[in-house]
């Protein structure tokens, strides 16, 4: 009883220290002023928002899977619909995934030193550290990942399907969940015949219901089972993004691992080091399996940029399942060769020249080296629009119509921040699949047929709009506009 009380002591306080350096590494993010990787943040915010008003199976009605918007949707019906919450929500989300992945660390075989060390690493790495404040559920389901891979290296049933249950809410969450949903569902049943186990078996079949019923789904509603691949060609040729070469597309995600985390991938080939120089290679054994996954993953996504259907903005997002793993093996091997160097006190100067070793490399990384090759997008904070729609959810009436105009996806943060979808619609929603709408302000006769309750628009247009309405909010972008009759 002591011994099991000791246990879940020593666990509370891994936890809150795993906590506290999450809601740190967010907090710095935040600091800086990022919001958002790109607009479909904010489109993805205007959707859950639309879900907490009206529930529907699948909310988007586009390629995007529909368990994130249930989750934001299903928290907006009980909080209020707003970025705010939707923000709040992924910072928790973002920090419960930091706890599974020290989860993963111990299903891995990792200590408990080494298990909290991987977990702080996945804190501090940068992309997580992004991911963990964005609207997007891209943080949360590569914990999900990782978690289910891990689960592969036990022989428990109920840790196999724990790791069936989060492979499941990943592949309903996004599609680079789907090959490693396929490796576990193969892996665990031919542990079930090995095993004979009727329960394994289950668990191996269960998860891949999510798949095949959104593929029906597909069939069904769009007449085609995997209309989502077409789809976001369609987009990406509609944008005119340009095509590399064949070469360029095969190593793009491989160099990615690289080029966008340089820092992990110092980390990385030292803990590789470390394991071969303590003669610990026994301990990769526990990591195949994950590793096998994980390729699956690192494939899936090369067919997918060479096929013209990787995702638009910062694909290199997806790799970060691979990234959480690469912060587990770091910690994992790390705190296994500093036991080890204490073990034998060869040396007293060796740990210590080690450290600060790894610490300069470390940081000549990322002074010298993230600088010249991690040559990341633009994030799209997005602060003008988010301010002009708040104003207008501050001002307008409950059945008041909003009409926005933008000069690009900005209407999407408007809306978001507005908070009530269905009372507001863009003049252009600047899709290139859609036809060009003419510019409203050139003509106060189309302009009158266009108009709502309220009006955003670019302070450009001022001198054209007033004689229209009441200006009633403005920042240095935009204003906000009480219509005449």
């Amino acid at each position: 009883m002591a011994r099991g009380a000791s246990s879940r002591g020593a666990w509370a306080v891994d936890a809150a220290i795993v906590i506290l350096a999450k809601l740190a590494a967010s907090a710095v993010v935040l600091a800086t002023a990022f919001r958002a990787l790109s607009d479909d943040d904010y489109s993805r915010v205007v959707i859950a928002e639309r879900f907490a008003q009206a529930p529907a199976w699948d909310p988007s009605g586009t390629s995007w899977l529909p368990l994130p918007f249930w989750v934001n949707g299903g928290v907006m019906m009980v909080f209020g619909r707003s970025i705010e919450v939707a923000r709040a929500l992924a910072i928790v989300l973002a920090t419960l995934s930091a706890l599974l992945v020290m989860v993963a660390a111990r299903w891995l075989g990792a200590s408990r030193a080494g298990a909290l060390l991987g977990a702080l690493l996945s804190c501090a790495l940068p992309y997580a550290a992004r991911l963990g404040v964005a609207t997007v559920p891209d943080g949360a389901v590569a914990a999900l990942i990782l978690l289910g891979s891990a689960s592969l290296g036990s022989g428990a049933v109920r840790e196999r399907a724990f790791g069936a249950l989060a492979l499941g809410a990943a592949a309903a969450s996004r599609y680079e969940a789907w090959p490693v949903l396929a490796v576990f569902s193969a892996v665990t049943a031919w542990d079930a015949i090995g095993a004979r186990s009727g329960r394994l078996a289950a668990v191996a079949i269960a998860p891949m219901g999510v798949a095949l019923a959104w593929t029906l789904h597909g069939l069904v509603t769009h007449g085609d089972a995997f209309f989502f691949v077409g789809r976001v060609t369609a987009y990406k040729n509609a944008l005119g993004v340009p095509v590399l070469p064949l070469w360029q597309r095969l190593v793009a995600y491989p160099l990615g691992l690289i080029r966008f985390e340089p820092e992990l991938s110092v980390l990385f080939a030292v803990s590789c080091w470390v394991t071969w120089r303590a003669r610990q290679k026994e301990a990769l054994t526990s990591y195949r399996r994950l590793g096998i996954a994980l390729t699956a993953l690192l494939a899936f996504l090369i067919v997918g940029e060479m096929r013209g259907g990787a995702p638009t903005h910062h694909a290199e997002r997806t790799l970060l399942s691979v990234w959480l793993a690469g912060c587990v093996f770091a910690g994992d091997s790390l705190s296994r060769g500093a036991l080890a160097w204490v073990a034998s006190q060869r040396s007293r100067k060796g740990p210590l020249a080690g450290v600060a070793g790894l610490f300069a490399a470390l940081l000549a990384v990322t002074l010298l080296v993230r600088p010249a090759i991690s040559r990341i997008e633009p994030a799209a904070s997005r602060e003008h629009e988010v301010d002009i729609g708040s104003a207008a959810r501050r001002l307008l009436a409950p059945t008041d119509t909003l009409l926005v105009d933008t000069p690009d996806y900005g209407f999407y943060a408007v809306i978001a921040a507005f908070g009530r979808p269905e009372n507001a619609r863009p003049i252009d929603d600047h899709d290139p699949r859609h036809p060009r709408v003419p510019d409203p302000f050139q003509s106060p006769e189309d302009l009158g047929r266009k108009l709502a309750d309220w009006l955003v628009t670019p302070r450009d247009h001022i001198a054209a709009i007033t004689e229209f309405g009441q200006v009633r909010a403005q920042n240095p972008r935009f204003v906000l506009l009480r219509l005449r009759p």
